[in-house]
């Protein structure tokens, strides 16, 4: 994607990756929730401090305050973005596929609609476009990480739709021999959310123009 963008650009797009991806790590330096937590809530601060021209220390934060000073990017996206991933430690399990396409509007989404202040672009048809590719780029996520979701037993997939298929969260893998996931049911809870990213592509192709 960076190869894409101007090359005045590029510095501030990995930053922003780097962030997101900070984020994300956030959620995985520790068991114990409250770690989580107080990693995320250091980075809410973080953020305030930028807003307040205070000095960046900490590397991904320095490069941050560059694309306050330099760009349009709205760093309300970037609080929204740590407030979801703390709403969703508590969440628990997502039940229904209006819950799955928050998440992927909530991570990829966001980092689409930054793309396009790095980029200059404000108009309704971009928006919309970045919305929809972004969550069709979120469920997926969801689905290429299910084995570590699995294992960290952490309920991405959509329970309304597991049900429908007569699947259970402890019938999913097979515990013999460590094979792993061997349900059908399993794959067709999965075609049905792949379908859900691909209607959400769709309309993004038809917004391309």
């Amino acid at each position: 994607m960076a190869i894409h963008l101007p090359k005045k650009s590029q510095a501030h797009y990995f930053a922003l990756n780097a962030f997101f991806l900070e984020l994300l790590r956030s959620r995985e330096i520790s068991k114990e929730t409250s770690i989580c937590q107080t990693r995320l809530h250091w980075w809410s601060q973080t953020l305030k401090d930028i807003e307040n021209d205070k000095k960046a220390r900490e590397p991904v934060a320095v490069m941050l305050k560059k694309v306050k000073q330099e760009t349009h990017v709205n760093f309300n996206l970037l609080h929204r973005m740590v407030d979801f991933q703390l709403y969703d430690i508590d969440r628990g399990d997502i039940q229904s596929i209006k819950e799955l396409e928050v998440y992927a509007e909530n991570t990829r989404s966001m980092m689409l609609y930054m793309n396009l202040h790095l980029l200059g672009i404000d108009c309704p048809a971009s928006t919309s476009a970045a919305s929809h590719l972004g969550r069709a780029l979120g469920i997926c996520d969801v689905i290429k990480k299910t084995p570590y979701y699995l294992a960290m037993h952490r309920g991405y997939l959509p329970t309304d739709i597991m049900l429908k298929h007569n699947l259970y969260f402890d019938r999913i893998w097979s515990k013999q021999g460590g094979e792993g996931i061997v349900a059908d049911e399993f794959y067709d809870v999965l075609l049905e959310i792949a379908a859900y990213a691909k209607k959400h592509l769709e309309v993004a192709r038809e917004i391309q123009s």
